[in-house]
């Protein structure tokens, strides 16, 4: 029901706070149900099944929720049965479904087009560019202009405020000079030329969504929180699934060294912060001196316990005079 009266307001009122509000908090809601059960079961079974959904989900969020109005299929069309881009002639063709996102494909349609099943798993062409709104924001390409600067919106990535609230900064390339400057959302929109883009909405949610996931073509896009400060995990789940998912990170790390420095994400600088403090705990030095410091710390304490007990046990020997004397005292007052 919530998600009906959101969709209601939604065809009326893109800008509705409230709706902006649903929206991103059915992602964050399905994406702690699926993160915590990969954390808490060890079963294949169940971890392969909460992967499958939470790439279904992340797939279906971005197509029919989040993506530019023109690339969005039509509410009568929304079924997950048909082929992502689909053609009437699916129905008669060889359809092909992706390991990844488990979208389907017409493979006749594909581009260049498959005329046999290929061996192996197939990634489709949106996980391998890593379909997000980072790609297909509707501004990239587009030419703005400002007094006597003229340039092409390269690129754009999600920032957030010391508040933590999200924006969205565009690289502008200069036409002529190749100079590379920083605009905001708003100084695009109204600078752009020729036809308008529609307004941004759903921000939160779109800085949240990580689309089609880990893109080959354009580096890590998206993710979630590390598990060492993500709220929404314990202490225990997260050492235990640290332990086992240092490789996974490390690799994930690697990847995203293929981009340049300034076109990193915050997720992406605390991964490679986190693997570094890990590295260097795991150290053969580091792990000297803190052997070093905590048998210091132990022999300090048994110190300072056994003169503690020391003093303790002579106090129940030495009887207290200083009470003694205030005993009396009570007693002939009386």
């Amino acid at each position: 029901k919530l998600l009906q009266g959101a969709g209601e307001r939604f065809t009326t009122n893109h800008d509705d706070p409230e709706v902006e509000e649903v929206v991103a908090e059915v992602g964050r809601k399905v994406r702690t149900i699926v993160q915590n059960s990969l954390i808490v079961n060890s079963s294949n079974n169940v971890v392969n099944s909460a992967e499958e959904m939470l790439r279904i989900f992340e797939r279906l969020m971005f197509d029919w929720v989040l993506a530019p109005s023109t690339s969005r299929p039509e509410l009568e069309e929304l079924d997950d049965d048909r082929c992502i881009d689909h053609h009437e002639s699916d129905m008669n063709s060889m359809v092909l479904l992706c390991d990844a996102c488990e979208g389907k494909y017409n493979m006749s349609r594909l581009k260049p087009a498959l005329t046999r099943v290929p061996s192996g798993d197939w990634y489709c062409p949106r996980c391998v560019s890593g379909r997000s709104w980072l790609t297909v924001d509707p501004r990239i390409g587009r030419r703005v202009q400002s007094g006597s600067f003229s340039g092409t919106v390269e690129s754009c990535k999600f920032i957030f405020t010391e508040e933590g609230e999200p924006s969205i900064l565009y690289c502008i390339k200069a036409s002529y000079s190749g100079r590379i400057e920083y605009w905001g959302i708003k100084d695009v929109d109204n600078l752009i030329v020729g036809d308008p883009v529609e307004p941004l909405r759903c921000l939160q949610a779109l800085a949240e969504s990580p689309g089609y996931g880990f893109g080959r073509d354009s580096g890590i896009v998206g993710g979630a929180v590390p598990l060492a400060i993500n709220p929404l995990i314990g202490d225990k789940a997260a050492q235990a699934a640290l332990s086992s998912g240092v490789f996974k990170d490390t690799v994930s790390a690697c990847v995203s060294l293929t981009t340049l420095p300034e076109d990193f994400t915050a997720e992406e600088w605390t991964t490679l912060l986190m693997l570094l403090v890990t590295k260097c705990t795991q150290s053969d030095d580091f792990q000297e001196l803190s052997s070093k410091l905590e048998n210091k710390e132990a022999s300090r304490l048994s110190t300072e316990m056994m003169s503690f007990w020391r003093n303790r046990a002579a106090k129940n020997i030495v009887p207290n005079q200083h009470g003694d004397d205030t005993d009396e005292e009570e007693e002939s007052l009386g």
